[in-house]
């Protein structure tokens, strides 16, 4: 009995031991956790493929690599905080080859919690961009503006290069010109001058040829014979259609020229709307890939379309000629105007005679 009595009261101990253990480690891993971590954040670029928190992979990428001036890369970059220690908000910044304000292609602001990390996306236009082999290099607070424990590891040059070629950019002008007198009258004629120019760097002279059309206003029909082109190729394939094509060197430029008649029932006020789009190839891989309209150069919107109005024009020979050393002798009307402004003249002269001051009274009276 006494022994049943000495198992059961070393039990119950054991238990009251593991139980107070129990206590003792959750109140360990509490404070633990509350404790705040007195170490500066280190953030730094780990390489692509090592891992990170969560299980995730370090990215370091720039897709494609290979472009054309003009076209756009995605690039993709993981900035990570090595310690506990939280950095608050900072920025990251994206640079092509340098680290000045001219190469910045785009920044993010970011917090960082203890050994968090980011994977971040920049979207790189690449027009303006000289044609070439550039480096991406990727600067996690730049400023400085963080206090780290590394301060030699924030920036990262991209293992991959960008290549750059130079392309093509076709801009097209549309000037109109009228009679002499700068006037459009239903009937006339208006001559259309189209310049395509490429003001590019690189040569539009393979793959798909440029395309120009231009869809006259419904108001004109071309006259026929006038349509020419300095180079290239233009027509007139169905009635209302101008179409032109052709390659240009780099700082080439087309010249095409047409003329219009305007319909004789067109009214006063009416705008003759004229508006030139051309398709290129921009990277010379045989399809027209983008479009630029026409200009008109008397403005300074952009892209916008040739406007004429048709105005109530006076002919100068419909005016009657003066006859030098003649003048018309005036109507009747014309000289009771000119007699009531004489009158009107001679009466204030009166008023002003009656109201002087008179001086010969005022010495007589002393």
């Amino acid at each position: 009995m006494g022994t049943r009595r000495k198992i059961h009261t070393e039990g119950r101990r054991s238990w009251a031991l593991a139980l107070l253990l129990l206590v003792a480690i959750s109140v360990s891993g509490a404070v633990s956790a509350t404790e705040t971590c007195d170490k500066l954040p280190d953030l730094w670029f780990p390489e692509p493929g090592v891992g990170l928190s969560g299980g995730e992979l370090s990215v370091q990428m720039a897709s494609p690599t290979v472009v054309v001036q003009g076209e756009t890369v995605t690039v993709t970059v993981t900035v990570d905080n090595f310690t506990c220690g939280a950095t608050g908000p900072f920025e990251l910044a994206l640079y092509a080859d340098t680290l000045e304000e001219a190469s910045l292609i785009g920044t993010r602001t970011l917090s960082l919690e203890s050994c968090e990390h980011a994977i971040v996306e920049f979207t790189w236009n690449t027009a303006g961009t000289a044609a070439g082999e550039h480096d991406l290099i990727a600067s996690a607070d730049p400023d400085n503006d963080v206090p780290e424990y590394h301060e030699d590891d924030n920036t990262y040059t991209l293992p991959e290069t960008v290549i750059v070629f130079a392309a093509p950019v076709i801009e097209v002008d549309k000037a109109a010109l009228v009679a002499d007198d700068g006037c459009l009258r239903a009937g006339e004629e208006i001559e259309y001058e189209i310049t395509v120019s490429n003001i590019g760097e690189g040569d539009h002279t393979n793959g798909a040829t440029i395309r120009l059309e231009d869809r006259l206003p419904v108001e004109t029909a071309l006259v026929d014979g006038s349509l020419t082109a300095s180079i290239g190729s233009a027509s007139s394939p169905e009635q209302g259609l101008v179409v032109w094509s052709g390659h240009l060197a780099a700082g080439g430029a087309a010249t095409i020229r047409f003329s219009v008649i305007v319909d004789p029932e067109t009214p006063i006020d009416a705008q003759i709307i004229n508006q030139a789009f051309a398709d290129w190839d921009r990277d010379q891989d045989g399809t027209r890939d983008a479009e630029e309209p026409s200009d008109d150069p008397s403005t300074s919107i952009e892209d916008d379309a040739t406007v004429l109005v048709v105005g109530e024009c006076v002919d100068p020979a419909d005016l009657a000629p003066l006859v030098a050393g003649t003048i018309d002798a005036p109507s009747l009307t014309e000289w009771g105007l000119i007699g009531m402004g004489v009158g009107m003249l001679l009466a204030f002269a009166w008023m002003l005679w009656r109201h002087r001051p008179h001086e010969a009274d005022g010495l007589s009276g002393t």
